[in-house]
C-alpha cells in the first residue's frame, strides 16, 4: 500500500511539473506572434497582453481569451482591441465606424450602434456569409 501511494504522489508531481513547464514554455510563443503583428501597438507588450496579472500565468483577459480560441489575431480581434492595434479608422456620421485592421487589406469591419460586421473584400463575403449576385438593374423578375 505505501509503495502505490509512492507512486500516485510520484505521478502527481510529474504531471505538475509538465504542466507548469508547459506554461512556461506556451507563453513566449504566444508573445512573440503578437509582436510580430504589423499593427500592433508598441506600447502593448509584457504578459498584461493576455492575462489579468501583468506577470503573467493564471487568469486571461478579454483579449488573451479571444486569442486563445484558435491562436489567430484577426481584423475583427483588432477591431475588438484598439487598445492594442494601431490602424487607420473612418467615422461616418453619428455611428459609422470603418476599420481598416486588415494589414493585406482584404477585409474591413464596419461598425454600426456598437456592433461590427467583418467583411470580406477578397472572399466576397459577410461575417463567413457569402455575397449572392445581385439582379441586374432594371430586369423584370
Amino acid at each position: 500500500m505505501r509503495g502505490v501511494m509512492i507512486r500516485f504522489k510520484s505521478i502527481v508531481l510529474i504531471l505538475t511539473l509538465l504542466v507548469l513547464a508547459g506554461s512556461a514554455f506556451a507563453f513566449p510563443f504566444y508573445l512573440e506572434d503578437f509582436k510580430r503583428d504589423p499593427l500592433r501597438r508598441a506600447e502593448a507588450d509584457g504578459c498584461g497582453v493576455c492575462h489579468v496579472s501583468e506577470g503573467g500565468g493564471g487568469e486571461r483577459n478579454e483579449f488573451g481569451q479571444a486569442y486563445e480560441t484558435d491562436h489567430k489575431i484577426t481584423a475583427m480581434m483588432r477591431a475588438q482591441f484598439p487598445d492594442r492595434f494601431a490602424y487607420p479608422t473612418v467615422k461616418s456620421g453619428n455611428d459609422l465606424v470603418i476599420h481598416f485592421s486588415d494589414p493585406e487589406n482584404k477585409q474591413v469591419v464596419v461598425e454600426s450602434g456598437g456592433t461590427k460586421t467583418l467583411i470580406d473584400v477578397a472572399g466576397r463575403t459577410v461575417n463567413g456569409s457569402p455575397a449572392s449576385p445581385a439582379a441586374a438593374a432594371g430586369s423584370s423578375q
